[in-house]
């Protein structure tokens, strides 16, 4: 940022990623009771999670499109298409895959693994769930899939971005900023950043700010409807 601001620029702050250690994941301490508690119940009736490697088995694609297109008719579920991947056969059967199955081997979750481009870095792009899927589905597949990638030496995991997610002690934002995070915590689609919050901070580590950079105030209604179009917020 500073390098910017020499040259001229302005920043203005979209949100923070959610960064989990690996190599300090486990299931051990009063912390992780909850999740310790999901893991036995779901494996106490039978579900496992399994990777499939590409290509894709078709069976295991048709299986995956099946659950994503439950989601997709659960309340304000969309492709995005930009700012996550949308289900696309060709995409998904060359990526890898994790999946939740129940007891008769029934696809109930799934996420697909992407490269993050980050040194031991892992991350995934699609994440969904069929909608009778049990209470804790992801929680499930999620601490499974955590030490599953510890266990193949990655070092930390990015869960993606928590929109406008307000700014920590140790940051100084703009007015710019200030007036843009009130804006977007205002308007109706801030349930859906809150629930993502939630999610994501039952296993973030660090929260790593994320940022656009511009010249100008002017230029700040170009970025907003740049931001609305990519991440369809309307």
């Amino acid at each position: 940022l500073a390098i910017y601001e020499r040259v001229g620029f302005k920043h203005l702050k979209i949100g923070d990623e959610a960064i989990v250690r690996l190599t300090s994941f486990d299931l051990e301490g009063s912390e992780r009771k909850s999740l310790r508690k999901t893991v036995r119940r779901f494996e106490t009736n039978g579900f496992v999670m399994r990777e499939y490697q590409p290509p894709i088995p078709d069976a295991i694609l048709l299986q995956a499109k099946s659950v994503s297109d439950d989601w997709l008719n659960l309340p304000g579920r969309r492709e995005r298409q930009f700012s996550l991947g949308m289900f696309d056969e060709d995409y998904v059967r060359t990526t890898p895959i994790f999946v939740v199955a129940d007891a008769s081997g029934n696809i109930v979750a799934f996420v697909n693994a992407i490269k993050s481009y980050c040194q031991g870095e892992a991350t995934i792009d699609l994440m969904r769930h069929r909608a009778d899927a049990p209470n804790g589905t992801m929680d499930y597949l999620f601490t499974k899939l955590f030490l599953h990638c510890k266990a193949k030496g990655f070092q930390q995991f990015s869960l993606g971005m928590a929109p406008f997610d307000g700014f920590r002690k140790s940051e100084q934002p703009s007015a710019e900023e200030r007036a843009v995070d009130y804006l977007m915590r205002h308007l109706n689609f801030i349930f859906s950043y809150a629930g993502l919050h939630h999610f994501k901070a039952k296993f973030a580590d660090d929260w790593e700010p994320r940022y656009v950079i511009y010249q100008n105030v002017l230029a700040l209604p170009q970025v907003g409807l740049a931001l609305t179009r990519v991440s369809e917020l309307r």
